[in-house]
């Protein structure tokens, strides 16, 4: 019986050795909720990044035919690590890679071939996740919203499809792909309270005499200070209350700060003094050129041209401010 038992624990032992053999990325998943990869660990490369997101490229299409025989096999091990390489080490390379190449292209075809390329990576990446249901859409551009029990198109280029009744709230994408109505991210700032979105440092939906702020990351109603004004444009603060009593200041002035600097604040919340943001300096667009009318008098109409604007990162996710729903109730997409 001690001779059975102890080939028992060895045999025990051998097998969970050989099962965990493989390593396991580290950390904290938003897709599975316990791992992640220490992003500072970058893969050494050639140096050249069209080389090697091409290697990159070559290494995703055999992932994916192994992850099918993965699915097909319904090996559920080898598909959670398929994905979680997907997620922690190979999604975060091709994205660096992509914006470095974003930013070296100076020719507009250049750029048009680049932008269409990366989107058929996004598609063919999310196609991947999608087999392996690690998110409820097929199209990289569509999240689930729950109430119509369908994939839609989210963000603020799908207005025409935005499902969210509520003023001032718009469709976003959140954690597994799970879809929810918040409140537009421009810059008004607003926040989401009782269902609503308002602007911050309002009456809003407070009683008389007080004012909606942002209180450890979370709209609060708070009495409004004396000699303060709830009109979104002042604000109660101090840029160190240690050596400075708080008092009502107006953003975008220089109020307590140090010369050149202003009141802003952040999606945080945070209000805090910055350097106001370089004047941009445009210049205006040659006329390609002008039509007129036979016999027409006055100055000649020019022709209509079309202004390119500048190439944007396919690969960054919807931003989800403080004070958001999404951020209220853990559902960022990051």
């Amino acid at each position: 019986m001690k001779s059975f038992t102890l080939c028992f624990v060895v045999f025990s032992f051998l097998f969970i050795s050989l099962v965990t053999s493989r390593p396991e990325p580290n950390g904290g998943s938003p897709l599975f909720g316990g791992f992640a990869v220490d992003s500072s660990e970058e893969e050494s490369g050639s140096g050249n990044p069209e080389q090697d997101r091409k290697m990159l490229t070559g290494e995703l299409i055999r992932m994916e035919r192994q992850l099918d025989m993965d699915i097909e096999k319904n090996d559920h091990y080898e598909i959670r690590y398929a994905l979680l390489n997907l997620e922690m080490r190979l999604l975060p390379r091709m994205a660096r890679l992509s914006r470095e190449i974003d930013a070296s292209l100076i020719n507009a075809d250049q750029r048009a071939g680049e932008r269409k390329f990366q989107k058929t990576l996004q598609e063919d990446i999310a196609r991947m996740m999608y087999k392996a249901g690690a998110r409820a859409c097929l199209s990289p551009e569509e999240t689930f919203y729950a109430p119509l029990n369908k994939c839609l198109p989210f963000g603020p280029n799908a207005l025409a499809s935005n499902p969210c009744k509520k003023k001032d709230q718009i469709l976003y994408d959140g954690k597994n792909n799970e879809g929810s109505c918040d409140c537009v991210e421009d810059e008004r700032q607003l926040v989401y309270y009782n269902g609503e979105c308002h602007r911050q440092n309002v009456r809003g939906p407070c009683l008389p005499g007080s004012w909606l702020v942002m209180t450890n990351s979370t709209p609060t109603c708070e009495i409004l200070p004396a000699n303060c004004t709830a009109d979104g444009k002042h604000v109660y603060w101090s840029p160190d209350e240690a050596k400075v009593p708080a008092e009502c200041h107006v953003m975008g002035q220089r109020g307590p700060c140090s010369l050149g600097q202003i009141i802003t604040r952040d999606n945080s919340g945070t209000v805090k003094c910055t350097f106001p943001p370089e004047p941009e300096v445009t210049t205006p667009a040659p006329v390609v050129g002008v039509t007129s009318k036979p016999g027409a008098t006055g100055p000649a109409t020019p022709t209509p041209t079309t202004t390119e604007t500048p190439i944007v990162s396919l690969w960054d996710r919807p931003s989800c401010s403080q004070g958001s729903y999404r951020s209220q109730n853990k559902r960022c997409a990051i």
